[in-house]
């Protein structure tokens, strides 16, 4: 990459964080064409079904008969 190359690309990356922070339209943007917006949406979290009361039942006895 030539220096004059990366001084744009630069450029255009500062301009796009002025944009970006002067406007939550233009960043709602950016998060969609960067494809992240799945990534930062917060999911309800489902609760998991709650454990039954109690352990686990006892083997029954076996019985030894001689």
């Amino acid at each position: 990459m030539t220096i004059s190359a990366y001084n744009r690309i630069r450029a255009l990356l500062i301009e796009q964080r002025r944009q970006v922070t002067s406007s939550s339209e233009v960043a709602s943007q950016l998060i969609t064409d960067l494809g992240i917006r799945d990534i930062l949406v917060n999911v309800p979290a489902t609760k998991a079904a709650p454990e039954k009361a109690g352990g686990k039942k006892a083997a029954p006895k076996k019985v030894v008969v001689r």
